[in-house]
């Protein structure tokens, strides 16, 4: 190396090891590693944040629900170990110059202790709060969920709002869904209106669904073709005809005949899943009415029970023998479970299972949001403290004046109103709200809907670009939309 660039080396050494030991002097020794441990939290934390509001806002099933709540309650421990390791553990351990196995130690144990505890006390919350609602709050949570999916799938509107489908995909349509429960609980009157959102939810999806009854009627004209052409006249009349031929011909031999006729009839055996023989000088009506032929009707249109489905029937004959019964009695079955008096759904009452479970369903996500913010919030503040001050290292840059600086940024999301926040529907529920929780929560409602605007893009933005796409365990993909379903059913 020649004897300039020689010397320019050293100097740009010394320049360093001189700013290392000014760094050093000024500030303290765990300041790198917290800040990096934290800044991993934060991407972490960031990322859940997006994907929780993707779950809470989203129809979701039951284990992804499941996955997603574990993940957020060991975060949260992770948080507060990450707040004691900064504030009380490694300033301790520097200043009593702890050795390895001391700071493993002290380390490891803060932060089993906190996940467990922060882990515990979050599920603890929720059986508390779950174990102390009473039949009446539990029947409102049936409702309240139900209202929720009805409005997620575009069928149910809540009075002058205008919740679109691709509204509803917006951070702030994703909130306003995963707090609307909440929201509507306050309204006194939500158990009536409810109940007639319910009854027109319910017979729409029962007409319009996969085996709905509004397709039973196409789908009975084909079979009855089905049956009548490939069937009937296709084996069942030849076989006849040729049966009364070989009984004329062989006047002595009718077994021999009957023997080939049954011969003939095994495709139609096997095809109706019938061990029995087909009996011969059958009418349509009398072999449209054979148990196989109805068996398989009923299950291609999706009719339960044993209940015989007659042939040749026209659309308003249909209309008022199948389909009108049918719709019926799906509907009242679905909202019998919903219209259990209050009591039904308390501790030790026949739909207790049912109770707890949309009462946790409407406890989990504003909670698991509450503590996903606020630990985000906690430490966007104290990582940009650490950065700050190894940046600056200021005496006035100290965490009262970063949080205040981070306080001020968040609290501006109040003036950053939107369309759902400016709605005359929302401003009933937030009013009736008010009444019913006080201003604070109404505040922190709106200010979450508003804030979510500008945070979920920046958070959904570190999961797919910093932790490569982390699930925490929802993947939505490409999924059937999702039914209104029994929700007495042992499981959903």
């Amino acid at each position: 190396m020649p004897e300039g660039q020689s010397q320019q080396a050293v100097a740009w050494d010394k320049a360093l090891r001189d700013w290392l030991a000014r760094f050093h002097a000024s500030r303290p020794a765990y300041l790198i590693p917290i800040t990096v441990l934290t800044g991993i939290y934060l991407a972490c934390e960031l990322s859940f944040n997006a994907r929780l509001l993707d779950v809470v806002g989203g129809t979701p099933t039951k284990p992804e629900v499941d996955s997603i709540e574990h993940f957020g309650r060991y975060i949260s421990g992770a948080a507060l170990a990450l707040a004691l390791w900064g504030t009380a553990i490694m300033p301790r351990g520097v200043k009593a110059k702890w050795s390895i196995g001391g700071w493993i130690l002290a380390l490891g144990l803060s932060a089993f202790v906190s996940v467990y505890m922060v882990y515990n006390l979050e599920g603890d919350l929720i059986d508390y709060l779950t174990d102390h609602s009473d039949g009446a709050t539990r029947q409102r949570a049936l409702y309240l969920a139900a209202l929720r999916h009805g409005i997620l799938t575009g069928d149910v509107q809540v009075p002058t709002m205008t919740l679109t489908t691709g509204k509803l995909a917006t951070p702030e349509g994703k909130t306003f869904a995963a707090l609307f429960p909440v929201l509507a609980y306050s309204d006194n009157d939500v158990i009536r209106k409810a109940d007639k959102a319910l009854m027109t939810l319910s017979a729409k999806q029962f007409a319009t669904g996969p085996a709905g009854v509004a397709k039973a009627f196409s789908a009975y004209s084909g079979l009855t073709v089905f049956y009548g052409v490939n069937l009937f006249n296709g084996i069942y009349a030849p076989a006849l005809d040729k049966l009364h031929d070989d009984i004329q011909d062989n006047p002595g031999s009718p077994q021999l005949a009957r023997a080939l006729f049954d011969e003939k009839m095994k495709p139609i055996q096997a095809q109706l899943g019938s061990a029995a023989p087909i009996p011969p000088n059958l009418t349509w009506q009398g072999f449209f009415a054979l148990p196989g032929v109805q068996a398989q009707m009923r299950r291609k249109l999706g009719i339960p029970g044993a209940a015989p489905i007659p042939a040749g029937l026209n659309g308003r004959q249909f209309q008022e023998i199948v389909y009108q019964p049918l719709l019926d009695s799906r509907v009242n079955a679905l909202m019998s479970c919903y219209r259990n008096p209050p009591e039904a759904f308390a501790d030790h009452h026949p739909e207790q299972e049912a109770g707890r479970r949309f009462m946790r369903l409407l406890l989990v996500p504003p909670i698991a949001l509450a503590f996903s913010l606020i630990g985000a919030l906690v430490h966007i503040t104290k990582f940009s403290n650490y950065a700050l001050r190894m940046a600056v290292n200021k005496p006035w840059l100290n965490i009262r004046t970063v949080g205040a600086a981070v306080a001020a940024i968040g609290l501006s999301a109040f003036l950053a109103s939107n369309a759902i926040t400016t709605s005359a529907g929302f401003g009933v529920l937030r009013d009736e709200t008010r009444q019913q929780l006080g201003p604070f929560f109404v505040a922190a409602f709106t200010w979450v809907i508003q804030a979510q605007h500008y945070a979920y893009p920046f958070d959904e933005a570190v999961r797919s670009h910093v932790l490569g796409g982390a699930t925490f365990g929802y993947r939505p993909g490409d999924r059937a939309e999702p039914k209104l379903v029994d929700p007495c059913a042992p499981e959903l």
